[in-house]
């Protein structure tokens, strides 16, 4: 995925027609009507939706046409509900916040250790490098601990569940876990640095409903991606993951955190990435962190208005080589904008106040470390407190509902922040709020710096 913080109102409108009074297949024609588009398109778009999402589930052995016959009333499922629908598409807030909360969170990144292969100078999660025999560290959930949180991620409603590290791939009971996961009909998103990924690798993931694999691109050749990556060899050892995944049809994303380091060589990572079969890149800010703390003199950018005009010039440059067979995204303002029109170009009722926060830690994900403890993130770690936060002792929906803190983020922003473009103000990041200031919510806040 891109920016996830423009909400889909496509996704709002099919989950408000499940009310369980109409059958999917009218479902699609309505949906197809409404925004005249191929009725194909719309109905595998649909279908896949609605099986995403377990609305419909993983249903091995039964054909479209009954699949297509369902009633299906939304209600059931917990996350959504109709009312929360129709709240968005009537343009009454932004999701995932105090005025319309989540009842649990629609997804979870789990970090399945802290233990990893490469030392990159970058690394929020300050991951460590050691080797033993399990491949995670001690101290760390084992196989049957996951399980249990697994179940009660499970049992909480949650959508989807991305598989992170360290290095998850390091674990040596990681595709027990992997089928566990795929046993209770989640997919998942698969983050790392793609060094462990091999041909036969590629083709577990693909079996096990791994969906996406989200890998690194910081550096274009062997010289400056083992520079940032801190391993000699990290570079070959990733570009064999990366084909890997090609090779298996395996859909694959690149990352690139924007440093001091790399950030004058976005065209060469373009061509880079390009010239492996990578079709989806995206620059993601650098998070002040582990390792990037202490590095933070280093690989921070300073001057913000300078980099806005070098990504303009590698937008530029992208578009015009490679038109539309590579999404290259870099973090400019405009992007925004240029998708919110054309969003509104398919959808004609589109709204812009209907947003999502464009942080939506607390609001509509969390995470879950490597200890089975909630946290609000990979880079806040242990920074913002919750209690109590144990997934082998409490439930992951009285966690969600009833922490002070999460009730907190969604309290911190009001109706300015509705539809806002500005993507770098510190009412977006909690962590940012809390480093600031002490605290996730001011009630006291200063007047909005974007809107009078």
């Amino acid at each position: 995925m891109a920016r996830i913080d423009i909400l889909n109102e496509v996704a709002y409108d099919i989950l408000s027609k499940c009310d369980g009074s109409t059958n999917v297949s009218d479902i699609i024609k309505q949906i197809q009507e409404e925004y005249d588009a191929e009725y194909d398109v719309i109905e595998k778009d649909v279908i896949e939706y609605l099986m995403k999402t377990s609305i419909i589930g993983y249903i091995e052995g039964i054909e479209l046409q009954e699949l297509k016959d369902q009633k299906i009333d939304v209600s059931s499922f917990g996350v959504i509900s109709k009312a929360d629908c129709d709240n968005v598409l009537n343009g009454k807030g932004i999701i995932g916040t105090s005025e319309n909360p989540l009842s649990a969170p629609m997804k979870v990144l789990i970090e399945f250790t802290k233990n990893c292969n490469l030392r990159c100078v970058h690394c929020f999660a300050e991951a460590e490098c050691k080797v033993t025999e399990q491949g995670y560290l001690e101290g760390e959930l084992n196989t049957e601990q996951w399980y249990k949180v697994i179940d009660n991620i499970y049992d909480a409603g949650v959508f989807d569940i991305f598989v992170s590290g360290g290095e998850a791939l390091l674990r040596s009971d990681i595709f027990d876990i992997l089928e566990y996961i795929n046993s209770k009909g989640f997919g998942f998103c698969l983050l790392t640095n793609a060094t462990l990924i091999t041909d036969e690798v590629a083709k577990k993931l693909k079996s096990l409903n791994c969906y996406k694999v989200e890998a690194n691109m910081d550096g274009y050749d062997e010289k400056t991606y083992d520079m940032f990556r801190g391993v000699k060899g990290a570079f070959a050892d990733t570009v064999r993951g990366i084909k890997a995944c090609i090779d298996n049809d395996l859909p694959i994303r690149c990352n690139v955190t924007m440093t001091k380091l790399n950030i004058g060589w976005l065209k060469e990572i373009a061509d880079t990435a390009y010239s492996l079969g990578v079709r989806e890149v995206c620059c993601v800010p650098l998070e002040q962190g582990g390792r990037a703390d202490s590095n933070w003199e280093r690989l921070h950018i300073e001057d913000e208005a300078a980099a806005q005009e070098y990504y303009k010039e590698v937008d530029a440059y992208t578009k015009e080589k490679y038109g539309d067979k590579l999404m290259f995204i870099v973090p400019l303002d405009h992007h925004r904008s240029n998708v919110l029109n054309d969003i509104h170009n398919v959808a004609k009722r589109w709204d812009p106040n209907k947003l999502m926060p464009s942080c939506g830690a607390g609001k509509y994900h969390c995470s879950v470390n490597s200890y089975g403890e909630v946290i609000l993130c990979p880079t806040a770690d242990d920074t913002i407190k919750f209690e109590p936060n144990g997934l082998l002792e409490y439930s992951l929906l009285d966690i969600w509902q009833n922490a002070q803190t999460f009730k907190d983020i969604r309290n911190s922003m009001d109706e300015k922040c509705m539809g806002c473009e500005n993507l770098f103000c510190e009412r977006g990041c909690p962590l940012t709020m809390y480093r600031k200031y002490g605290k996730v919510y001011l009630e006291d806040r200063k007047e909005c710096p974007t809107k009078a």
